[in-house]
């Protein structure tokens, strides 16, 4: 059985969750209503903010001990970037206990920034952001896209990019659809 929870702010991680779970036959349940039924694998879509994957941890502590943890992360940084990719891996480890590092597979998908509809805590964040990265001796590719593209709606949502991911689970599980 294949749980697939999701937490985000504005929607991207949700979107996709209810993507894979269309792909699959399954439904995708925000991660606060999540309650463990033996499921051999749980697949979490979460935002990142901050440094953090949204909803991961609590999903990671709740799920079955014996579960595979498949987690994808949600976010605008480009993963395709090696830099990008290893901080993202790093910020999932960091939120996950030892003993499921050796359990969990992750994937990163890229989002939206939607300065419309951020709220005024995650502008000023952005703002904080920019002004730390202005100051940056060495900027790093990434930069220069955050500040390009600071106060304007990016959209890098791709239904696509789930493929991956449908794939591997069909992989690890014979019965998915």
């Amino acid at each position: 059985m294949i749980a697939i929870t999701y937490s985000t702010c504005y929607g991207s991680a949700g979107e996709y969750a209810a993507l894979l779970g269309r792909t699959l036959g399954l439904e995708a349940i925000e991660s606060s209503s999540y309650a463990p039924a033996g499921e051999s694998m749980v697949i979490h879509f979460g935002g990142l903010y901050a440094g953090s994957m949204r909803g991961l941890k609590d999903v990671a502590l709740r799920m079955p001990d014996s579960a595979e943890l498949v987690a994808v992360s949600v976010g605008v940084a480009d993963p395709t970037l090696p830099d990008n990719a290893s901080r993202i891996d790093a910020d999932i480890r960091r939120c996950l206990p030892q003993s499921m590092l050796p359990r969990t597979t992750i994937f990163r998908l890229r989002g939206r920034l939607l300065y419309s509809r951020l709220s005024a805590k995650h502008r000023a964040m952005m703002w904080m952001l920019c002004r730390f990265i202005e100051r940056r001796k060495a900027r790093r590719e990434e930069d220069d896209l955050i500040l390009s593209t600071y106060g304007t709606d990016i959209d890098f949502f791709d239904p696509a990019s789930i493929a991956p991911i449908s794939e591997y689970v069909r992989s690890r599980t014979p019965n998915a659809h």
